[in-house]
């Protein structure tokens, strides 16, 4: 799907040169960089055509391809950092471990928390009205909080698989940056730190939120049992808007 997408984002930054960086700084990380990829063959397939004629575009072009990227000097835009990457980078190195263990400069992952529960919060309200800014930025330091801890409690569950893949390999965890007891303490920080946003809540919006806890540690484990555990993330954090109801 994300090959199929990528491609298409490809064709039209072949046809929309004069607003590409536009384009490319909205797109996630990983579609931006299999957009470039894509648009980088197609690009060298093009060239191909012009120079040896329709036969040998495609050979021609995987060549093209090949040496552009073994040299490095392939004409294509790398897609630049984000704002939140550029802002762990400006950290002092021995807070960057932790910054990185909680995907701070990843926060597509809190957004994704953040938003079921602004839109429950946006219908809760009155008719004419704006949503409640108090309980918008109460339960945007609850995603952001119970996001880190769960990035944690992930990486401790698969520490033993990280350090041999290559994607994974220099996350705080398996490369040794921060240890097991660290990480667990860490857990128990942001823990503390969401509680009083979710005491602050009335009793039924407190009670779903305690029963969110043991569905979100077990996402981890969806990964040992089943090929669809972003289905089961997905289901998980939608049942957010349940205890975001609640407030209204």
């Amino acid at each position: 799907m994300i090959a199929l997408l990528s491609r298409q984002i490809a064709r039209l930054l072949d046809a929309s040169s004069g607003w590409r960086g536009s384009v490319l700084q909205v797109l996630p990380t990983s579609i931006r960089s299999c957009a470039c990829r894509c648009h980088q063959t197609t690009s060298a397939v093009h060239l191909s055509k012009a120079v040896n004629g329709p036969d040998q575009s495609f050979s021609g072009g995987l060549e093209e391809t090949t040496r552009h990227s073994r040299s490095g000097s392939t004409t294509s835009e790398v897609p630049p950092p984000s704002l939140a990457a550029r802002f762990v980078e400006s950290c002092p190195l021995y807070v960057r471990p932790y910054l990185r263990l909680t995907r701070v400069d990843k926060p597509i992952g809190s957004w994704l928390l953040f938003w079921p529960g602004a839109w429950s919060i946006a219908l809760a309200a009155w008719p004419g009205h704006l949503p409640d800014i108090k309980m918008l930025c109460l339960f945007g330091a609850g995603a952001f909080l119970m996001r880190g801890a769960g990035c944690i409690v992930n990486d401790l569950w698969d520490s033993d698989i990280d350090g041999r893949v290559a994607r994974t390999a220099t996350r705080p965890l398996p490369s040794g940056q921060v240890s097991k007891e660290v990480a667990v303490s860490l857990v128990g920080v942001h823990g503390l730190a969401a509680l009083p946003i979710l005491l602050s809540l009335n009793t039924y919006s407190i009670l779903l939120g305690l029963a969110s806890i043991v569905p979100t540690l077990m996402y981890p484990y969806m990964k040992r049992i089943t090929n669809w555990p972003q289905a089961y993330l997905g289901i998980d954090i939608s049942r957010r808007t349940w205890m975001f109801s609640g407030v209204g």
